[in-house]
């Protein structure tokens, strides 16, 4: 096998991912993505972005491999960030991280990667590949690791694409390769993992996304009583299942629902709002899926049922 670049993001699950592959004598070079630019956005120069710089920089320096930076601001924002404001436009709740692995790291990295002579690409996602069958490329499998499984994240990606990535953590779990770094003095071993958007950092994300969507006022309407319980500053910024901001309330009420053309975002009102019928579901309503294959699988263009494990993030 040619050269590995691995997407070293300063994290010790990319930095184990380096480690085991250094180990087993393959020909590496580390990547570290620039998605967003925070120090335009805020002034500050000392953001999170450069911090997760040095450490990957400090761990491709203690694995002896080199460390090539790739500026996909402009492609973030056309084809990941553009796209996730329009849908908070229209009230919806989208995951731009879907997007993201689809248009950025399994597009516009490997791209990139191949164009430094890589033959294969590395991350440290916990999700696994098989060979592929009835004429695929590849097979997306479950990490190993319930609690930790990202095959979910990869579901949008095309198998021409992954085909080309290399899974190192696949058959291992998080406390395995937190040991691992550990035992290996790596700097990112006791790291905490990142967790929600990466350009929103520890900002508020009312706050956030205020700023790039209009504010769309709202009135939080009860689904049992048909009451009107108070106003909603900005319905783009709330889901289902969240809590609602109402003040004045014996009890805690959630978010059932959101009808954006009239503005209003119901609420799980009365006592036990918390286990209130409209929070829970048997069924759910998919569209425009991704088949990784390229189209469904058979069973379902014979009509027949398919199992599935449903995950809602």
């Amino acid at each position: 096998m040619g050269p590995v670049a691995v997407a070293v993001s300063g994290g010790v699950d990319s930095a184990v991912a380096a480690m085991l592959l250094k180990q087993a004598g393959h020909d590496l070079f580390g990547i570290f993505m620039r998605n967003w630019d925070e120090s335009e956005e805020t002034g500050n120069q000392n953001c999170s972005v450069e911090e997760d710089y040095q450490d990957a920089k400090r761990v491709c320096e203690h694995l002896s491999i080199p460390l090539y930076e790739a500026d996909f601001i402009d492609q973030y924002w056309n084809r990941v960030f553009s796209h996730f404001v329009a849908q908070y436009s229209k009230g919806l709740t989208p995951n731009p991280d879907l997007e993201c692995n689809r248009s950025i790291k399994f597009d516009a990295l490997l791209k990139h990667a191949q164009g430094l002579g890589a033959e294969r690409i590395a991350t440290g996602h916990y999700a696994r590949l098989a060979p592929g069958i009835d004429g695929r490329p590849v097979q997306l499998l479950k990490g190993l690791d319930s609690n930790k499984d990202q095959s979910y994240f990869l579901a949008s990606v095309p198998a021409q694409a992954l085909q080309h990535f290399m899974f190192p953590l696949g058959d291992l779990t998080k406390p395995v390769v937190r040991a691992m770094a550990v035992e290996e003095g790596l700097s990112s071993a006791t790291k905490r993992s990142s967790a929600g958007l990466c350009f929103i950092g520890r900002r508020n994300f009312g706050d956030f996304i205020a700023g790039y969507v209009e504010p769309i006022k709202a009135r939080y309407i009860g689904v049992n009583t048909g009451k009107d319980l108070g106003a909603c500053s900005n319905l783009a910024a709330v889901t289902w299942g969240q809590g609602a901001a109402i003040g004045g309330l014996p009890h805690r009420c959630y978010i059932v629902g959101k009808d954006v053309p009239n503005k209003i975002v119901y609420v799980a009102d009365g006592g036990g709002a918390h286990d209130h019928p409209a929070l829970l579901s048997r069924t759910a309503l998919l569209h425009t899926p991704q088949w990784i294959a390229g189209e469904a699988p058979g069973q379902l263009q014979q009509g027949l049922p398919l199992h599935c494990s449903f995950k809602a993030r």
